[in-house]
């Protein structure tokens, strides 16, 4: 991408393979960080999600809440609402860990309202919350 370029088909099925190889020894920031720029592509390029992306969510689920900061937690929370109110592109059924339905979205929640640099469409979008 930095290249002005998308990478090539077989580019991007090795990038998938090791990504989805690596995410099991992945700390919470790195698997956050590949969910976020995963689902940012999917939705930007109109692609499916790549075919490790259900891996990676798999490594999510088997970290604790503890394992993420307040700011990886929000991070993780925003891939969630993008990956659900896009419109999923593709086969990419994903187990969400039950704390990030809870915890998770009580402090997205809290950091939208308090933040007064908060875009429109995100006070808007946690407002349907209440």
């Amino acid at each position: 991408a930095t290249l002005g370029r998308m990478p090539g088909a077989s580019t991007w099925a090795a990038l998938e393979t090791a990504a989805g190889r690596l995410a099991r020894d992945m700390e919470s920031q790195h698997v956050v960080n590949l969910l976020y720029a995963y689902t940012i592509i999917s939705i930007v390029q109109h692609t499916e999600y790549p075919s490790c992306y259900t891996a990676v969510w798999d490594q999510v689920s088997s970290l604790k809440l503890r394992d993420f900061s307040r700011e990886t937690l929000l991070m993780l929370y925003h891939v969630h609402l993008m990956h659900s109110l896009s419109g999923s592109n593709g086969p990419a059924t994903v187990q969400y860990p039950a704390w990030l339905m809870v915890e998770a979205r009580n402090e997205w929640i809290r950091e939208v309202r308090d933040d007064s640099t908060v875009s429109i469409g995100h006070g808007e979008l946690a407002s349907v919350f209440d």
